[in-house]
């Protein structure tokens, strides 16, 4: 190695002891005897190398042929050790330069795609940061915005589910305190109906019994017209204080019969109504009769002797006549209105 100085396929200098070449990737060959050299490198002892040295021609000699592949050299120089490169390397230098060369290329690659992968991630972490912060920002305000509405029209259905619940109860409270008021007003009806009816039924047993009665006090009435037609002349004065007596009595019995009937009112809506009035008059009729005879029957009592006197005692009488008649208005009017009367 001490004269192997330069590398034989670039001529750079070489380092001691170094086996390639730190210019162009060549193997370091070494001088061996007879001048021919051989690399140093492990795989000159499985690859052939080819004689790269080249022998001079001789003064009218022809120049040796050289193995195919084999690089010419030419002198470097007056004391140069070792001859210069022709072309730029041996074929073996050529195939580790190569080699070398890809080594050097994949590293390059893989540094790239290092730091491709190192930008797009740091674009990825910006790209989330912004979301981020966006989200933070004006987009966390419009999603709480948003939330917001949302809550409110939750909150507003509610409401308006509430105040449906509400009205309805409403309306079906109403509707529940218009069946019950209905209900009370029906059973109000039923009940008034009811207890007019009973007044009714107590109303009509009470005009039957007045009703009973008047033909037996149309009887008693003739009775003491007759009674009068009889006696109103007798000179007997204690026949005559009888009779009127029991006439008067007549009367004050029939008045109340009147003033009663006057005091009863038909219950609303009674069937009876118009029998109340026609018993009234009925008894009304009764009384008018007694009253003319016990009239009469005063003027009567005036005179010991009544006969001298018998116009002015029929006076009365004779004023309750229908015009141009003997007969009594009162008694034409009830022999009239009784037959009509249906209980």
């Amino acid at each position: 190695m001490a004269g192997n100085n330069f590398c034989v396929n670039c001529g750079a200098p070489l380092q001691e002891g170094a086996r390639f070449c730190t210019n162009c990737g060549a193997p370091v060959q070494a001088h061996v005897d007879g001048g021919a050299t051989e690399p140093t490198s492990d795989a000159s002892a499985t690859e052939p190398q080819p004689d790269q040295t080249q022998r001079l021609a001789a003064p009218g000699e022809a120049a040796p042929m050289q193995p195919a592949g084999a690089q010419p050299y030419v002198p470097v120089g007056p004391g140069s050790p070792h001859p210069q490169a022709a072309f730029a390397q041996a074929p073996y230098a050529r195939a580790t330069s190569a080699v070398a060369g890809g080594d050097n290329r994949h590293r390059t690659i893989v540094v790239i795609a290092v730091v491709v992968a190192a930008l797009v991630a740091l674009a990825l972490v910006a790209a989330l940061a912004h979301a981020w912060l966006s989200g933070t920002g004006t987009g966390g305000n419009d999603g709480q915005a948003q939330q917001g509405q949302q809550q409110g029209d939750s909150d507003g259905e509610a409401n308006g589910d509430a105040s449906r619940k509400q009205e309805d109860d409403k309306a079906g409270a109403e509707a529940e305190a218009k069946k019950k008021e209905e209900e009370a007003e029906a059973q109000e009806e039923k009940a008034k109906k009811e207890s007019l009816d009973q007044q009714d039924s107590a109303f009509h047993d009470s005009l039957v019994s007045y009703y009973n009665v008047l033909s037996d006090y149309d009887a008693r009435v003739r009775d003491a017209a007759s009674n009068f037609n009889a006696s109103f002349l007798s000179k007997d004065m204690d026949l005559r204080r009888s009779l009127a007596s029991s006439c008067s009595s007549l009367k004050v019995e029939l008045q109340g019969k009147v003033d009663s009937l006057g005091k009863m009112t038909a219950p609303e809506g009674s069937a009876w109504t118009t029998q109340l009035s026609q018993i009234r008059q009925c008894y009304q009729d009764h009384l008018s009769r007694v009253t003319v005879m016990d009239s009469a029957w005063q003027v009567d009592l005036r005179y010991p002797d009544p006969e001298p006197h018998q116009s002015e005692i029929l006076g009365p009488i004779s004023a309750g006549n229908l015009d141009g008649s003997n007969k009594n208005a009162a008694l034409d009017d009830y022999e009239k209105l009784y037959p009509q009367i249906t209980l």
